[in-house]
């Protein structure tokens, strides 16, 4: 979901090797018949969408049988849609896991995914202005392939200096992988124990003071983190559900980045039982 400066609401979901989008000028009461955006063969899934800073809709999706990134985009509020493959990804990155899009207020646009070789796990990054030309990653983490990982990955981008962040569970499921960097070319990176049997699936927002909020799914529990000073240091994670989780969401007065008011924080996650 996404939200524009006018508080439209803009949902995509998929289903098979089918993206459809709806939308919504009334807070959800009311919504418009669905147009497409993408269809494909094979299952299309890790979608993510955001509004730039000139209310246009960009985001991005897997296809499990091309192994392919898709990058969609719409600048008439969602009632027409293009549809872009990106190209120049590692040598052998033959098992694309997930994929995260955003965009910062100069509207340079951002990509990551998760992927892997037949003997690594990667993460790989890149940006441009032009949202049809994300093209030529970089590799900014690897390490041993570990076919029990998630490598589920969550990109932000931080709307007062434009820093990037990626946080991901990449290659060893005990740790909540954080990257960092201020261009996007030299990145950094920390290791934190979220105090959980794994770290599967992860989300991260920022406040509006830039404080950045983790949270982090190890199938039965729920953990929670965040860091004051751009994720050099982090709170101890904080364990506050413990049944059967799976996919948690968090979102923040960053989202939409339009909308900053009151610091509030809000959880939602799936129950595996």
């Amino acid at each position: 979901i996404a939200i524009n400066s006018t508080n439209s609401l803009h949902v995509v979901c998929g289903t098979n090797g089918t993206i459809d989008s709806v939308y919504s000028v009334n807070s959800g009461a009311t919504w418009s018949t669905k147009r497409n955006v993408i269809t494909q063969s094979g299952s299309l899934h890790a979608l993510s969408i955001v509004v730039d800073s000139s209310d246009r809709l960009i985001g991005c999706a897997k296809n499990d049988i091309t192994n392919g990134i898709y990058v969609f985009t719409s600048t008439d509020s969602g009632q027409s849609w293009q549809k872009y493959k990106p190209s120049g990804w590692a040598t052998g990155n033959t098992d694309k896991h997930d994929c995260d899009i955003e965009a910062d207020s100069n509207n340079m646009y951002h990509l990551a995914i998760t992927g892997a070789t037949s003997t690594e796990q990667i993460i790989e990054y890149k940006n441009s202005t032009n949202i049809f030309a994300l093209n030529n990653s970089i590799r900014i983490a690897n390490g041993t392939y570990d076919p029990n990982s998630g490598g589920i990955l969550s990109l932000i981008v931080n709307p007062i200096n434009n820093n990037i962040y990626i946080t991901s569970s990449l290659t060893d499921p005990t740790l909540l992988r954080f990257y960092n960097s201020t261009n996007g070319i030299v990145w950094s990176n920390r290791s934190i124990n979220m105090n959980t049997v794994f770290v599967l699936h992860q989300d991260l927002v920022i406040d509006n003071s830039g404080n950045l909020h983790a949270i982090a799914d190890g199938g039965a529990d729920l953990a929670y983190i965040n860091s004051t000073d751009g994720g050099m240091t982090w709170s101890t994670p904080v364990k506050f559900h413990t049944v059967a989780v799976h996919v948690p969401l968090i979102r923040g007065s960053y989202f939409p980045v339009f909308n900053r008011v009151n610091d509030v924080l809000e959880y939602a996650w799936k129950n595996t039982t």
